[in-house]
């Protein structure tokens, strides 16, 4: 099966000065009612997996010694309002955010990274895409991701299909 295909609406592609990596997954979710992104990202980014959870653990004992940020994604809980610029899901800041898309993000020293949380209706379902641009301030930020780009293509799926069954059992 083809990777999945960033639909041309999403702002991801022009949410950074320059994007030098840009990835997108997506999953159907069969849910019988109508998803906003909002409530979408909410649901992403509501509770990592455990083994999730784990590496950023690693991740932060390791990346403390080079003085890089060290979040670790509390629990969410859910808000009772679509999201707005400014508001933050987990450790990500919301950039931007409409009914059928919401941008996240962080900014450090070494990359910048957006994630977006894009909800398209399709006839059979509705499909959610998250996609991840990310913008190498200097050799530190090509060298984390390089170490971290494995991972992060482990993670995007499991943070969809988590997503799904969380959403499916509300």
């Amino acid at each position: 099966m083809p990777p999945p295909v960033l639909p041309p609406a999403s702002i991801v592609r022009n949410s950074l000065p320059r994007v030098d990596f840009l990835d997108t997954f997506c999953l159907d979710f069969h849910l019988g009612r109508l998803l906003t992104a909002s409530e979408a990202a909410q649901a992403c980014f509501q509770q990592a997996p455990a083994w999730v959870l784990w590496l950023m653990r690693l991740r932060n004992a390791l990346v403390k010694m080079l003085g890089l940020a060290t979040t670790l994604p509390p629990g969410l809980r859910a808000l009772q309002r679509p999201l707005v610029p400014g508001d933050f899901v987990g450790p990500f800041r919301t950039f931007a955010a409409s009914p059928s898309e919401v941008l996240l993000g962080l900014n450090d020293r070494h990359l910048d990274f957006r994630v977006s949380v894009l909800v398209a209706r399709e006839p059979h379902a509705t499909r959610v895409f998250m996609s991840t641009a990310v913008q190498y301030h200097n050799l530190a930020g090509r060298l984390y991701f390089a170490v971290v780009r494995p991972f992060h293509a482990a993670i995007v799926p499991a943070m969809l299909r988590a997503c799904r069954a969380r959403l499916l059992a509300r």
